[in-house]
């Protein structure tokens, strides 16, 4: 009796063992953090995408109940002029990261249907074509 417990106690640390190990091998995100704004105004989402995968990934959109409208864009300079350029779709490589940072990619809120005040969170999905969606807690911080 006693080896058939000490058998079911070890088999069930090996089989917790390899569901965190799987648990962590996951996408994930990191970070997220978006910029004070008025309701009305716009504001931007900045993060990092880590893909510990051997599969690639692709970011297809983002969506929250605080704007009316979120992008994917790319901060680009042409002719001495910051442009903002939509992404229709974000690619993450196989064990890389993807940063959304100031004066890069980032997630563009419009219309905002409320403030943002630093110290708020809120909440944003993020779809991708293999992970599905992932719902992320943004910190509202002036950076």
């Amino acid at each position: 009796m006693k080896g058939m417990v000490l058998r079911a106690a070890m088999l069930g640390a090996v089989w917790l063992s390899l569901l965190t190990g799987c648990a962590s091998k996951q996408l994930q995100v990191q970070g997220a953090w978006a910029r004070p704004a008025q309701a009305g105004g716009t504001s931007a989402i900045y993060f990092t995408i880590d893909n510990p995968l051997k599969d690639a990934d692709t970011l297809l959109g983002v969506s929250t109940d605080v704007a009316e409208t979120a992008e994917m864009h790319q901060t680009q300079m042409e002719n001495d002029v910051m442009t903002m350029i939509p992404q229709r779709t974000v690619p993450v490589a196989a064990e890389s990261q993807v940063k959304f940072e100031p004066g890069g990619l980032h997630i563009m809120l419009m219309n905002l249907k409320k403030d943002l005040n630093p110290g708020d969170q809120f909440s944003a999905t993020l779809s991708f074509d293999r992970a599905g969606p992932l719902t992320i807690t943004v910190d509202v911080k002036d950076q």
